[in-house]
Order: structure tokens, then C-alpha cells, then sequence
């Protein structure tokens, strides 16, 4: 289940809305409403909710939605199984023996991580590194 005020805050962050009352204006919702939502005491209603959304340029399916990094993060154990598949080298399988052994917020902590390496380096960077798995040849099965 998503974090409402979560999700809003982290929004408003990204489209550089920095109060509540700015929100508010943009949205055409009583600030009060908004306080009391992103208290978590209320749920938004759906037009109230809609609203918001077109405030921020955005869809509530695309306020809905969950990353796919968030579904990595969230569930480390997916990662674990899909490797499983994998032809590794004796390296790879030691590291992903050690990684297996981890506690479950240590796993999600790398996997952070790994993450957030990634989404810093530059457009050039991230083509280079894809040629470069893409280069790599996959084992038949």
C-alpha cells in the first residue's frame, strides 16, 4: 500500500513546491485538507486526490505507480531468485552466497545502493555500461 503523504511530499520535492499553502493554491484544496492529509489523519478523497495530482503534472496512475527500483529495494529476495538462474562464475556464486547470508536490511541497504550508483552516473556513463552488458554473452540454458 502506498504512503500518501509520502508520495505528496516526495512529489512536491521533485517539482519544487516547497509548502503546503503553495500546494494548496496550485491544487485548488483547502489548506487545512491538505494538512490534515499529509498528517495522515485523513485519506484524500478521489477529486481531492485528482486534483492534487494535476497540481503536480502528473496522473494518479502515475501517483499510484511503483518504481522498479522500489520493487528491488522492497524485495531483495526476487534478486536472489533471478541470479539463482544465472550461470555465475565461482566469484559471482561466493558473492551471492555471501549476500544470501545477509540479514534481510543489510541486502536492502546494497540494494539501495547499487540503486542510487546508478541513477548518479551521467547519460554517457549509464549508454557505456549498458553497451557493455549488452556485449557480455548470455549462456544458453
Amino acid at each position: 500500500m502506498i504512503d500518501i503523504p509520502k508520495r505528496i511530499k516526495e512529489l512536491t520535492q521533485q517539482k519544487n513546491i516547497s509548502s503546503i499553502n503553495e500546494l494548496s493554491r496550485l491544487a485548488d484544496v483547502p489548506q487545512s485538507t491538505l494538512a490534515t492529509i499529509m498528517l495522515g489523519r485523513t485519506s484524500p478523497r478521489a477529486d481531492t486526490l485528482d486534483r492534487i495530482c494535476q497540481a503536480l503534472g502528473i496522473s494518479l496512475s502515475e501517483f499510484f505507480a511503483v518504481k522498479e527500483e522500489e520493487k528491488i529495494i522492497n524485495h531483495p529476495e526476487t534478486i536472489i531468485k533471478h541470479a539463482e538462474t544465472m550461470e555465475l562464475s565461482p566469484e559471482q556464486q561466493a558473492a551471492l552466497k555471501e549476500y544470501k547470508n545477509m540479514p534481510p536490511s543489510e541486502q536492502q541497504q546494497r540494494l539501495i545502493k547499487a540503486v542510487y550508483k546508478l541513477k548518479s552516473l551521467s547519460v554517457g556513463d549509464l549508454e557505456a555500461l549498458l553497451k557493455i552488458i549488452d556485449s557480455i554473452p548470455s549462456s544458453p540454458r
